[in-house]
């Protein structure tokens, strides 16, 4: 059953890119140790005791290793479409939007305040002794 509201499926699951970053690192962590057994199973099975089939656990460990890697993609990519297609999320928790800097940049911004660049008379007494 899904959760109706937006921020129970938040607490429940977290952030989707911090959730994403961390399959990624788990992911390859785990294509890289069942690399490790796979080649153990295939060239030095003599070190790994109690299988009764070694042919098997290597075909077994390739697919573990694969699923690794199709998880590792797919977190990947989601980081990717999130970072070119995402949205700008600009609500707090509470929902109050946040007013932040405009995104207009150059010199539009600045031909809206004016600028006095004279000193005030009392500098100008103080340097005239």
């Amino acid at each position: 059953k899904r959760p109706k509201n937006k921020n129970k499926l938040k607490a429940i699951m977290g952030e989707w890119q911090a959730t994403s970053q961390f399959c990624a690192v788990y992911s390859i962590v785990g294509v890289l140790f069942m690399f490790m057994v796979a080649m153990m199973l295939t060239y030095q099975p003599e070190l790994i005791a109690g299988f009764d089939d070694y042919e098997a656990a290597t075909k077994n460990t390739y697919g573990a290793m694969t699923f690794f890697f199709v998880t590792f993609v797919a977190s990947i990519v989601y980081l990717i479409k999130e970072s070119v297609f995402g949205t700008d999320d600009r609500t707090r928790q509470s929902g109050i939007e946040y007013e932040g800097i405009g995104s207009n940049s150059g010199s539009a911004i600045m031909e809206e305040y004016a600028m006095n660049l004279d000193l005030p008379p009392s500098i100008h007494a103080g340097y005239s002794t």
